[in-house]
Protein backbone atom coordinates (compact mmCIF):
# COMPACT_ATOMS: atom_id res chain seq x y z
CA UNK A 1 0.00 0.00 0.00
CA UNK A 2 3.14 2.10 1.18
CA UNK A 3 4.45 1.42 -2.52
CA UNK A 4 1.06 2.27 -4.43
CA UNK A 5 1.00 5.56 -2.56
CA UNK A 6 4.74 6.54 -3.55
CA UNK A 7 4.17 5.06 -7.30
CA UNK A 8 0.94 7.93 -7.40
CA UNK A 9 3.07 10.77 -5.45
CA UNK A 10 5.81 10.09 -8.55
CA UNK A 11 2.96 9.78 -11.61
CA UNK A 12 1.36 13.32 -9.97
CA UNK A 13 4.68 15.04 -10.33
CA UNK A 14 5.37 13.60 -13.43
CA UNK A 15 2.36 14.75 -15.26
CA UNK A 16 2.42 18.01 -13.08
CA UNK A 17 6.36 18.46 -13.05
CA UNK A 18 6.47 22.42 -12.98
CA UNK A 19 3.89 22.33 -10.68
CA UNK A 20 5.82 22.10 -6.72
CA UNK A 21 8.47 24.61 -8.69
CA UNK A 22 6.13 27.26 -9.87
CA UNK A 23 4.22 27.19 -6.11
CA UNK A 24 7.82 27.11 -4.24
CA UNK A 25 8.72 29.82 -6.73
CA UNK A 26 5.72 31.68 -6.16
CA UNK A 27 6.07 31.63 -2.11
CA UNK A 28 9.87 32.11 -2.05
CA UNK A 29 9.07 35.69 -4.20
CA UNK A 30 5.80 36.55 -2.08
CA UNK A 31 7.75 36.28 1.37
CA UNK A 32 10.31 38.44 -0.10
CA UNK A 33 7.80 40.84 -1.24
CA UNK A 34 5.79 40.47 2.17
CA UNK A 35 9.15 41.61 3.37
CA UNK A 36 9.82 44.28 1.52
CA UNK A 37 6.43 45.61 1.71
CA UNK A 38 6.50 45.87 5.64
CA UNK A 39 9.71 47.39 5.66
CA UNK A 40 11.53 48.10 2.55
CA UNK A 41 8.67 50.40 0.86
CA UNK A 42 7.75 52.50 4.28
CA UNK A 43 11.58 53.00 4.01
CA UNK A 44 12.37 54.41 0.89
CA UNK A 45 8.87 56.94 1.15
CA UNK A 46 10.67 57.81 4.43
CA UNK A 47 13.99 58.46 2.71
CA UNK A 48 12.50 60.25 -0.25
CA UNK A 49 10.56 62.71 1.85
CA UNK A 50 13.54 63.39 4.10
CA UNK A 51 15.50 64.08 0.65
CA UNK A 52 13.08 66.39 -1.17
CA UNK A 53 12.54 68.14 2.19
CA UNK A 54 16.38 68.60 2.46
CA UNK A 55 16.67 69.28 -1.11
CA UNK A 56 14.45 72.05 -0.82
CA UNK A 57 16.07 73.72 2.40
CA UNK A 58 19.45 73.49 0.66
CA UNK A 59 17.52 75.56 -2.32
CA UNK A 60 16.08 78.27 0.08
CA UNK A 61 19.67 78.08 2.08
CA UNK A 62 18.10 76.96 5.01
CA UNK A 63 19.78 73.59 5.38
CA UNK A 64 21.74 73.97 8.30
CA UNK A 65 18.71 75.32 10.36
CA UNK A 66 16.79 72.49 9.48
CA UNK A 67 19.92 69.63 9.86
CA UNK A 68 21.00 71.12 13.12
CA UNK A 69 17.94 72.32 14.92
CA UNK A 70 15.16 70.80 12.82
CA UNK A 71 16.31 67.23 13.52
CA UNK A 72 16.79 66.67 10.39
CA UNK A 73 20.65 65.54 11.39
CA UNK A 74 19.22 62.83 13.97
CA UNK A 75 16.33 61.73 11.14
CA UNK A 76 19.42 60.90 8.74
CA UNK A 77 21.44 58.88 10.87
CA UNK A 78 18.35 56.51 12.20
CA UNK A 79 17.47 56.12 8.45
CA UNK A 80 21.14 55.22 8.11
CA UNK A 81 20.62 52.65 10.43
CA UNK A 82 17.62 51.32 9.35
CA UNK A 83 19.11 50.67 5.70
CA UNK A 84 21.83 48.61 7.39
CA UNK A 85 19.08 46.68 9.63
CA UNK A 86 16.88 45.74 6.40
CA UNK A 87 20.37 44.96 4.64
CA UNK A 88 21.36 42.43 6.96
CA UNK A 89 17.93 41.16 7.12
CA UNK A 90 17.32 40.64 3.58
CA UNK A 91 21.05 39.45 2.99
CA UNK A 92 19.99 36.25 5.44
CA UNK A 93 17.01 35.97 3.68
CA UNK A 94 17.77 32.77 1.77
CA UNK A 95 16.45 32.70 -1.71
CA UNK A 96 16.81 30.29 -4.65
CA UNK A 97 14.58 31.33 -7.75
CA UNK A 98 15.93 33.58 -9.90
CA UNK A 99 13.69 36.00 -10.04
CA UNK A 100 13.88 36.73 -6.56
CA UNK A 101 17.12 36.49 -5.95
CA UNK A 102 17.04 39.53 -8.57
CA UNK A 103 14.97 40.97 -6.66
CA UNK A 104 16.85 40.91 -3.48
CA UNK A 105 19.88 41.91 -5.17
CA UNK A 106 18.00 44.76 -6.81
CA UNK A 107 16.86 46.15 -3.50
CA UNK A 108 20.33 45.94 -1.67
CA UNK A 109 21.45 47.73 -4.64
CA UNK A 110 18.59 50.58 -4.08
CA UNK A 111 19.79 50.19 0.05
CA UNK A 112 23.37 50.82 -1.15
CA UNK A 113 22.46 53.62 -3.24
CA UNK A 114 19.66 55.17 -0.50
CA UNK A 115 22.81 54.69 2.15
CA UNK A 116 25.15 56.92 0.16
CA UNK A 117 22.72 59.78 -0.64
CA UNK A 118 21.70 59.75 3.09
CA UNK A 119 25.50 60.32 3.56
CA UNK A 120 26.15 62.68 0.82
CA UNK A 121 23.35 64.63 2.39
CA UNK A 122 24.33 64.50 5.95
CA UNK A 123 27.92 66.03 4.78
CA UNK A 124 26.69 68.32 2.22
CA UNK A 125 28.75 71.45 1.74
CA UNK A 126 27.61 75.15 2.37
CA UNK A 127 26.02 76.17 -0.69
CA UNK A 128 28.19 79.14 0.11
CA UNK A 129 31.05 76.99 -0.81
CA UNK A 130 29.90 76.98 -4.62
CA UNK A 131 33.02 75.18 -6.41
CA UNK A 132 32.23 72.00 -3.54
CA UNK A 133 28.53 72.95 -3.34
CA UNK A 134 28.50 72.10 -7.30
CA UNK A 135 30.87 68.93 -7.26
CA UNK A 136 27.94 67.73 -4.14
CA UNK A 137 24.78 68.85 -6.53
CA UNK A 138 26.58 66.71 -9.60
CA UNK A 139 26.67 63.37 -7.66
CA UNK A 140 23.89 63.35 -5.77
CA UNK A 141 22.26 63.77 -9.38
CA UNK A 142 24.02 60.67 -10.50
CA UNK A 143 23.20 58.66 -7.56
CA UNK A 144 19.35 59.73 -7.84
CA UNK A 145 19.35 58.56 -11.54
CA UNK A 146 20.83 55.44 -10.33
CA UNK A 147 18.27 55.29 -8.34
CA UNK A 148 15.97 55.91 -10.44
CA UNK A 149 17.03 53.50 -12.82
CA UNK A 150 17.23 50.54 -9.83
CA UNK A 151 13.45 51.50 -8.95
CA UNK A 152 12.75 50.70 -13.00
CA UNK A 153 14.31 47.38 -12.83
CA UNK A 154 12.40 46.71 -10.01
CA UNK A 155 8.89 47.69 -11.68
CA UNK A 156 9.66 45.08 -14.48
CA UNK A 157 10.40 42.12 -12.00
CA UNK A 158 7.52 42.96 -9.98
CA UNK A 159 4.99 42.90 -12.83
CA UNK A 160 6.70 40.09 -14.35
CA UNK A 161 5.86 37.90 -11.17
CA UNK A 162 2.58 39.63 -10.20
CA UNK A 163 0.29 39.72 -13.79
Amino acid sequence: MVVHHLNWYISFDYFFPGYFTDYSQSKEFEALYETLDDKFFPLVDRISDHLSKSEEKMNQLQFTTFYVLEGGMEENLEMQQKIVELKSELMNFNVQYPDTIALKENVIQQLNVLKKLLEKMYNAPPNLDVMNFQMFQNEYERDIEIQSQLLEKMDYILEKNYE
